[in-house]
């Protein structure tokens, strides 16, 4: 317990000792250990500061394991709560006493045209919320627009069932949301250090500035959706009703187009596409290009009850006309042609004959199909169902990144562990042995003493790596005082190696012939392998990744 508290209250920053952890509102003593206080699996623990635990009577335990205690705010719903770990708890309640209404709510809150967030901030409990979405469509609407697969699991199978996946999504955002905050904070203490350390730190000082222009941004968004909401819906296009050659179509009226502009497969469907003149062919070049194929000169257009005379450049619809769905463009030349007047208060194009208004209304969503941003023909079921799809996909694809990402992470420990743990040994021995002499070291081939007969090789063991012993080292020689140096034995032996600066020498003779095991070679293959034969032994992930990693570098224990 009290190593989870000293591992888990400075990412919150807050101090261990002044801070206690909680399970189902009582809080766990600190000596001992989590099976004691009653902690298991899939529990939920809540880290508190002390000052605001205050003193309330215990409740009586109920037999059954420790667990997640939902009786308070279920109200008998979903079975009896386990109370294992009220028994462990020092009775002290976290729940202030303004707050314990809440907990005791029996039934859900609703009334008539609520939001889905004020089902939210109205009820507690899962099966409440879940109740409350169901009874009211308005709601499950809302939330079916937000999160159509989410929508769909709460009107499947019991009320039960749908409240179990409510309370799995709950968590799932809770714990996502946590991590998220965890990474910010534990980002934000490294930038400040570093601007601590450094005040013209150039990537600290981009951090923090493109911190405060977000929240600005963040200020900006929160105003526009609480004074002018309607600024963040879709603007729909401007469309009139249109016949052409005796045929319906829908125009699209465009004032930033220079010419009235048609594709050649909406030509071709309306049978004039045979008029076009080849001589007007060329690019049209504007936010995009495009092939014009010609000029239609003269096309017989009806708006109302009136014809109006009407020259259309023919765009090759294969090498691109910006949108696709822009089939027609009523554009610049032909508004100014004929006088037409955008009223948007009428919300119509209104264009002159004879000096008279000739009034033809812009189109509405219900009358438009969905590829020029309109509700008709649209699949709500077709359009969950891909929603659906593609929220899985993108969390699949989530949770692969993080999975290489802990697997690169692996690897990188792997290669960088070896690598450090020679330098330490040589380090050391190198200082044990810098103040001889290189000259005045002991000869390489000087014969060790008898090694004492206890020292056998060790038993098998079941880790090939920790099964050779480490070997004797053999008394350091006396050195020499400089007077009794003799010129003969001042000088370095023939095959005395050219780094001769250690002070010792090692025996390998009580093993007598057999070969040193050698380690594996360190790569990610045999590391994954190792730490799951040490996982099937029985030993925690974290410490058998531990284990794994100082054997691979050569400090197996």
């Amino acid at each position: 317990m009290a190593n989870l508290l000293e591992m888990a209250a400075p990412l919150f920053g807050m101090d261990p000792a002044a801070s206690a952890l909680a399970l189902n509102s009582h809080v766990l003593p600190a000596p001992g250990s989590l099976a004691a206080g009653g902690v298991s699996d899939g529990d939920l623990l809540l880290l508190v500061a002390r000052s605001h635990v205050q003193a309330a009577p215990q409740r009586p335990a109920q037999p059954g394991g420790g667990g997640l205690d939902f009786s308070s705010i279920l109200g008998g719903a979903g079975g009896a709560a386990r109370g294992g770990a009220a028994a462990g708890g020092d009775g002290l309640s976290l729940i202030p006493a303004n707050l314990e209404g809440l907990q005791r709510q029996t039934s859900a809150v609703a009334w008539a045209g609520m939001t889905l967030d004020d089902v939210f901030r109205s009820n507690q409990n899962p099966l409440h919320i879940v109740t409350v979405i169901r009874e009211h469509d308005n709601v499950w609407k809302e939330l079916n627009y937000h999160n159509p697969g989410l929508a769909a699991k709460l009107r499947e199978g019991t009320l039960d069932e749908a409240a179990a996946v409510m309370r799995t999504h709950q968590m799932t955002s809770s714990s996502r949301t946590f991590m998220g905050r965890i990474d910010v904070r534990r980002t934000e203490a490294e930038m400040e250090a570093r601007l601590h350390a450094n005040p013209y730190d150039t990537e600290a000082n981009k951090y923090f500035g493109d911190k405060f222009a977000q929240a600005n941004v963040d200020e900006q968004y929160a105003q526009v959706m609480t004074e002018y909401p309607e600024a963040m819906g879709r603007v729909l296009m401007l469309y009139i009703d249109a016949e052409v050659n005796g045929q319906s179509c829908v125009a699209f009226v465009d004032s930033g187009a220079q010419s009235t502009i048609m594709s050649s497969q909406c030509a071709e469907k309306l049978g004039i596409l045979r008029l076009v003149d080849k001589r007007f062919a060329g690019v049209a070049v504007g936010v995009g290009s495009g092939k014009i194929l010609g000029r239609i000169h003269i096309v017989n257009l009806k708006i109302g009850a009136h014809h109006f005379p009407c020259s259309v450049t023919v765009m090759d619809s294969s090498e691109g006309l910006g949108d696709k769905n822009m089939d027609f463009l009523f554009g610049l030349d032909m508004l100014k042609r004929h006088r037409c007047n955008i009223d948007l208060v009428q919300n119509a194009l209104v264009l002159s004959v004879d000096g008279l208004p000739v009034i033809a209304p812009f189109l509405h969503e219900h009358q438009l199909s969905v590829d020029k941003g309109g509700t008709r023909g649209f699949d709500p079921e077709a359009e969950n169902a891909a929603a659906a799809e593609r929220e899985e996909r993108e969390e699949r694809e989530e949770r692969e990144e993080r999975g290489e990402k802990c697997a690169r992470g692996s690897d990188d420990a792997l290669m960088a562990e070896p690598a450090a743990a020679p330098s330490s040994s040589s380090s050391s021995s190198s200082s044990s042995s810098s103040s001889v002499p290189a000259a005045l070291a002991p000869p390489a081939a000087a014969a060790p003493p008898p090694a004492p007969a206890s020292a056998a090789p060790a038993p098998a063991s079941p880790n090939p790596w920790a099964a050779c012993p480490a070997p004797a080292v053999a008394p350091v020689a006396p050195v020499p005082t400089a007077a009794a140096v003799s010129p003969a034995a001042a000088a370095p032996a023939p095959a005395a190696p050219a780094a001769g600066l250690l002070d010792f020498s090692l025996d390998f003779s009580a093993y007598g012939a057999a070969p040193v095991p050698a380690a594996p070679a360190a790569t990610p293959e045999a590391l994954r392998a190792r730490i799951e034969a040490l996982v099937e032994a029985g030993m925690e992930p974290n410490a058998a990744a531990a284990a794994a990693l100082r054997e691979m570098a050569g400090q197996g224990r």
